[in-house]
């Protein structure tokens, strides 16, 4: 099996609605975001996917949610804004856009990770 990871980043204010702590009020983050995508044959040039496609599908989803307060965007306006619903939503939008994609992982802060996954074992 090939596998790229791919990173990029992006700043944005949240907040935890109940939550017990310094979450609780409004603050913000600079992001981090890796894309996992695997496939079991390279493409013609000998690549899972050209590094720049993965970067114009998950820029268009980071332009959206980059500099603005996360309970203004759906659908952070109706769920909590946890790391781990962050990759979730970035996992379906940009599922939509890449094929092979298995892995969405968030970091708000240095060492702490949340993500999501298409197979429920990794």
């Amino acid at each position: 099996m090939y596998k790229l990871i791919f990173e990029d980043n992006f700043s944005a204010a949240h907040l935890i609605l109940g939550y017990k702590g310094n979450c609780s009020r409004l603050h913000g983050h600079n992001y981090k975001v890796r894309v996992y995508i695997k496939k079991e044959k390279l493409d013609s040039l000998g690549m899972v996917m050209d590094f720049s496609k993965i970067k114009e599908a998950l820029s268009s989803i980071i332009l959206s949610l980059d500099h603005k307060n996360l309970g203004d965007i759906p659908p952070f306006d109706k769920i909590q804004q946890t790391s781990e619903n962050i990759a979730f939503y970035i996992f379906n939008e940009l599922s939509k856009k890449i094929d092979g994609l298995y892995e969405v992982r968030i970091s708000e802060k240095e060492g702490r990770w949340a993500g999501y996954s298409k197979e429920s074992n990794e």
